[in-house]
């Protein structure tokens, strides 16, 4: 089964340890247009082709120093993408402050207009109860005064 270009650049980058999170590669594969595609799956076989002829080449003439080299290599792309988690989970950390900040700022302004909304309701109810009060008595004069 033959896969798309899209699909093989996105194998590409996964295949040559590119730091890039796969929603990431998949966004940006998703918006490139067919000719970059194909361009960058162009680039990247060419690179994948050198990198294992090279590795080939190497670990012949000298299997230690390759090794080595290969752990060099893998360590530093460790680091990195160490290096990017840590950068993204500062930015995740400062992002859940700002939007805490926020929400408690929210919730303040919501806690002071039902406070506002409460009083107000308390003095509404009170001047209905005034003013029954009043109809009530008026009512009762009413009823006493004699009629005519």
């Amino acid at each position: 089964m033959k896969m798309n270009k899209r699909e093989r650049l996105l194998q590409l980058v996964e295949i040559l340890k590119l730091p890039y999170l796969p929603e990431e590669v998949e966004g940006w594969v998703k918006n490139l247009d067919d000719e970059d595609v194909a361009l960058l799956v162009s680039i990247y076989e060419d690179i994948l082709n050198y990198k294992n002829n090279l590795d080939a080449l190497a670990k012949k003439n000298n299997p230690e120093e390759y090794e080595k080299l290969k752990r060099e290599y893998e360590e530093k792309l460790k680091n990195i993408d160490n290096e990017y988690t840590k950068q993204i989970e500062e930015i995740e950390t400062d992002t859940d402050k700002k939007l805490d900040a926020l929400y408690d700022e929210n919730q303040k302004g919501l806690d002071d207009k039902l406070s506002k909304l409460s009083i107000q309701i308390k003095e509404a109810e009170k001047t209905h109860e005034n003013l029954y009060s009043h109809l009530e008595n008026l009512t009762n004069q009413d009823q006493k005064s004699p009629q005519v």
